[in-house]
């Protein structure tokens, strides 16, 4: 999930000041989903947050982009992509993405998830063999991963967009915080699937309860667990530069 959403405007202010990289659509499950490629070498796949987008990874793409090609993507309803169906899921989602990688023709690909972004990730890795490396910020595997007082914020906020849904973007906010209050549902035989390399990161503070970051890292082969202490949920900005350093140390192992 993703409480804090980076917004259409502030998006497009943070794309106006990105380095120059191919900026494109790819058609997705009959879904056009806006990319952003740049750098060369082995490929890291930025996933985003729920109500984020793309935008929210320029930083992690300006420390990786001189060794790696770095490809970011707007999964559909947020940002620059197209919605396409009237309900989003995670599952929908990682299907997305696995063909997405498919189409791109991508193969041992760092598939780098935040957040809800996350949730996508595990399934796209439980999924597709192509995924070599596997870090998840902030993932969950079900609503109540999630802490008491995080859940009842989601279900409180969806509550009040329900009388204003006829206007589009409270109904497409109210839509989108259906994934966080109903979804993921992510099993532990999915996990047991994943083959990738796999990195769980949380903060001790984070939205996520720890025992259940922890639970994600018991149920995957070849896990391994970064907690970062007093840290919160938006790690790619409270602790930006030891998050980056971290998740390039692991990729390099």
């Amino acid at each position: 999930m993703e409480t804090e959403p980076y917004t259409e405007t502030q998006f497009h202010k943070r794309e106006a000041r990105a380095e120059q990289g191919s900026k494109m659509n790819i058609n997705v499950n009959g879904v056009n989903l806006y990319y952003e490629e740049t750098g060369t070498g082995d490929t890291i796949l930025f996933l985003h947050g729920n109500s984020g987008s793309l935008g929210m990874f320029y930083d992690a793409v300006e420390y990786f982009k001189d060794g790696y090609k770095c490809v970011a993507v707007d999964s559909r309803g947020h940002g620059l992509s197209e919605w396409g169906a009237e309900k989003l899921t995670i599952p929908m989602l990682a299907d997305d993405m696995v063909r997405f990688i498919e189409s791109k023709g991508f193969s041992d690909v760092t598939l780098v998830g935040f957040s809800d972004g996350g949730n996508v990730a595990l399934e796209t890795a439980a999924a597709s063999d192509r995924i070599k490396n596997l870090i998840v910020v902030g993932a969950n595997l079900y609503p109540k991963g999630l802490t008491g007082s995080t859940r009842f914020f989601v279900d409180f906020t969806r509550a009040l967009c329900l009388p204003f849904s006829f206007i589009p973007s409270v109904g497409r906010k109210r839509r989108r915080y259906y994934l966080m209050s109903h979804q993921p549902e992510i099993t532990s035989e999915k996990l047991s699937k994943i083959t990738a390399k796999t990195l769980v990161i949380a903060g001790t503070r984070d939205m996520i309860r720890t025992s259940h970051t922890e639970e994600i890292y018991q149920k995957i082969p070849s896990a391994s667990l970064k907690l970062f202490e007093g840290c919160g949920h938006f790690l790619f900005r409270e602790k930006s530069s030891e998050l980056l350093k971290t998740i390039g140390e692991f990729i390099e192992k």
